[in-house]
């Protein structure tokens, strides 16, 4: 039986940082101290899905067998089987990303029970992603196993210069996981992985659709002695469904792996460029808004053979944005648009090596996050030109995390228990260091079915915007401290052929949770530690594979149903929250793919989702409160593939519903799009 094996640990050492010009820690000339401290990201380790399917359908209906029980995940520092994992996990295969009705990663992850996406903009152009009624800054995001997550502000997480055909698989671990990731896995953590190995020699994809939306993408697949290479880049953009939402979005990607002297290397780079109209995207009442963004990132991780594993690794990510107000005419007070660049250099090794009693794994993290800005930070004593712009950042800051932690896990019969601890500092906020302990059980009840639980600290530290926006409607809080939960879970899982199943309880008691709020009669919305929140929820999901279940060919491929609901208490009722009680209450999915005739087959998503909170509307300039409305979503998509070419049809908003994600933002109604893949093989 042939072992699957998911294990991305990236690792970094850095000796010195760059004293080029145009370094952001050189200029804001701050003293770094990182030396040659050994660090491991904590993020470092790859998640794979309960939700994976025992048999996952391409889109023309044949199945891939994946044996379960001998895929290693990596539910904590180190992998483990599946069949031992103690968590809700949910992965979307390649296959499955081919054939759901999604045209970008945001709209992917919407039928994952857990999460919740919340889009500004069409095509995923600007999207805040959350897990179990968490905010969009309290979850980490991972590409190949290295954080990206940005600094700055939650918005920016997907900036990410991917197309979703170049994704391999995308994994997300539900739940509280600073113990295992690091800070900011606070409600969960994503990891988004492409594979060079899989890729296909070239692929070209390009599509059309309603408001003018234009889609092009080339990737390929390059072979030079033992390493292989994915190359990819890609452009689109649309006029919009409203005005003011065009945008144009162009990406470059490549991924390289393979074998070195005794161990395995991997590189990553790739640079995106966005511009989008922001209607109304941050406020109301000033809603002819713009944005321009460009993300670079890039990392190199090399991994050992032998008795014990090394994996050192190294990244660096730097995000520039332009914010408008005012993209038009703006008024005389109106002082100029923002501009931020901050960048993030991390560097680390994991370690771990197996023993009698089970699995041990040790290591340490340093990551350095730093900010110019003409907004967010302290006053700097020179000021810096902005590129190509007439204006200057006149602010910064800088801030670095140290962590190391250490787990152990054991197995005895049909007991699987792990259990670890994360010790973390920060130095812009305290000299203290803070300890976070988690664990995680299961019991293997039966060959098909086992029972778990899990418990743990968490934290997530507060974004440059958190701490210094300033704004005609907004202020920020520099003192802010980190917020923290304690999290419990208790759940089932069950798989057998043709049929998986989850079922769980968890509870969250969180403290000094970071929002920006305000009181009834003030307009103005402030950060604060504001209050605690003790939220109590649970979720299922059934898939059934007829194929594999009936062990003959079935007109169905696959049937999903998921629901989640979540419930939350806070102590201070008299604030209005602006993120934190936004969560969704109800949360329902169904997906359906199956044949209609030969190389033919149709996927349709059905989603309900009934969120808690009100928005701030206006009414003669002057603010309302409104309460969100339920509303059922359907998305269809048609798939012709014969050799090397593929066609599809998506119909997203089948039912032209009228709905917000976000308040004064409606989404785009019923529209359609038109996809041609030629892939050579």
């Amino acid at each position: 039986m042939k072992t699957i094996r998911f294990n991305l640990n990236p690792s970094l050492t850095f000796r010195q940082w760059s004293r080029k010009r145009y370094s952001l820690f050189n200029i804001i000339r701050r003293s770094v101290k990182i030396a040659v401290l050994s660090i491991v990201y904590h993020s470092s380790t790859a998640m794979v899905s309960d939700s994976i399917s025992v048999v996952a359908p391409d889109s023309i209906g044949n199945m891939i067998k994946v044996e379960l029980d001998e895929i290693e995940v990596g539910v904590g520092r180190a992998p483990e089987l599946f069949s031992e994992s103690a968590r809700i996990l949910t992965v979307l295969t390649s296959n499955q990303l081919k054939t759901i009705p999604a045209t970008s990663l945001s709209d992917a992850l919407k039928y994952v029970t857990g999460v919740d996406i919340r889009q500004r903009g069409p095509e995923g152009i600007q999207a805040d992603i959350s897990i179990r009624g968490g905010t969009f800054d309290q979850t980490l995001i991972l590409l190949n196993g290295i954080n990206i997550t940005d600094p700055q502000t939650g918005h920016h997480n997907l900036n990410i210069p991917l197309n979703l055909t170049q994704v391999s698989r995308i994994e997300v671990l539900e739940g509280p996981a600073s113990r295992i990731y690091g800070p900011n896995a606070f409600s969960g953590a994503i990891n988004i992985i492409t594979s060079p190995e899989d890729s296909p020699p070239l692929s070209i994809t390009a599509s059309y659709g309603n408001y003018n939306s234009l889609s092009v993408n080339i990737s390929g697949h390059l072979k030079t002695g033992q390493f292989s290479h994915l190359i990819s880049t890609g452009h689109k953009s649309s006029d919009g469904h409203i005005i003011n939402t065009d945008f144009k979005v162009s990406d470059l990607f490549i991924h390289s792996s393979g074998n070195l002297y005794s161990g395995k290397i991997d590189f990553q780079a790739g640079y995106s460029m966005k511009d989008f109209g922001a209607q109304a995207f941050y406020t109301p009442k000033y809603p002819d808004q713009f944005e321009a963004t460009r993300t670079f990132l890039t990392s190199l991780r090399f991994t050992t053979e032998g008795k014990v594993k090394l994996s050192p690794f190294i990244y660096w990510r730097k995000n520039s944005d332009r914010f408008e107000l005012f993209r038009n005419e703006a008024p005389e007070w109106y002082k100029g648009h923002n501009y931020h660049v901050s960048e993030v250099f991390g560097s680390g090794i994991n370690a771990w090596f197996n023993h009698r009693l089970g699995r041990t794994s040790i290591g340490s993290e340093i990551r350095s996050e730093g900010i110019m800005s003409n907004v967010l930070g302290e006053p700097m004593n020179t000021s810096v030109k902005v590129m190509g712009e007439q204006a200057f950042y006149t602010k910064s800051a800088l801030r670095s995390s140290f962590s190391m932690f250490v787990e152990n896990r054991y197995r005895i019969n049909r007991i699987s228990l792990s259990f670890g601890l994360l010790a973390q500092k920060n130095s812009s906020i305290s000299e203290n260091w803070r300890l976070y302990p988690g664990v995680d059980a299961s019991y293997q009840i039966s060959p098909f079915s086992r029972i778990f639980v899990s418990g743990g600290q968490s934290l997530r530290l507060p974004t440059f915007t958190d701490l210094y926006y300033s704004g005609p409607t907004n202020q920020g809080n520099p003192h802010l401290r980190p917020e923290e939960v304690i999290h419990f879970e208790i759940g089932w899982k069950g798989q057998s052929p043709g049929i998986q199943a989850h079922g769980g309880i968890f509870h969250q008691k969180g403290r000094n949770l970071i929002d920006w709020i305000r009181e009834a009669d003030n307009s103005i919305w402030r950060t604060a530690n504001h209050t605690r929140i003790n939220g109590t929820g649970f979720q299922t999901k059934l898939s059934v594979f007829p194929d594999r279940l009936l062990n003959k060919n079935t007109p169905v491929i696959y049937l999903t149903v998921g629901y989640h609901y979540n419930f939350q208490k806070k102590k201070d009722q008299d604030l209005i929250s602006y993120y934190t009680l936004d969560f969704v209450r109800h949360k329902g999915t169904v997906q359906l793919e199956h044949r209609l005739i030969k190389n033919l087959s149709i996927n349709w998503g059905l989603l309900f989702q009934d969120r808690n909170g009100t928005y701030t509307g206006f009414s003669n300039n002057l603010p309302v409160e409104m309460e969100y409305r339920p509303f059922w979503l359907a998305d269809s998509k048609i798939t012709y593939s014969r050799g090397k070419i593929s066609a599809n049809i998506h119909i997203s908003n089948l039912l032209d519903v009228k709905y917000y994600d976000f308040g004064n933002i409606i989404q785009p109604g019923r529209s359609f799009r038109g996809t041609i893949s030629i892939t050579m093989n």
